[in-house]
């Protein structure tokens, strides 16, 4: 599973080394208070790492 955001788009994708990425899937902006779930792990990770 890859993640990227940067210089090539934002997606998810499911990457095989010899395919490439062969399931790439566009991210979407949303507020944290949209969010639920597996997103909303992430997100509350990511802002407790960042303070």
């Amino acid at each position: 599973m890859t993640i990227a955001i940067g210089d090539h788009g934002r997606y998810s994708a499911i990457r095989d080394w010899n395919l490439g990425d062969v399931d790439r899937r566009g991210l979407r902006p949303a507020s944290s208070e949209e969010l639920s779930g597996t997103g909303r792990w992430m997100h509350e990770t990511a802002v407790r790492v960042l303070r």
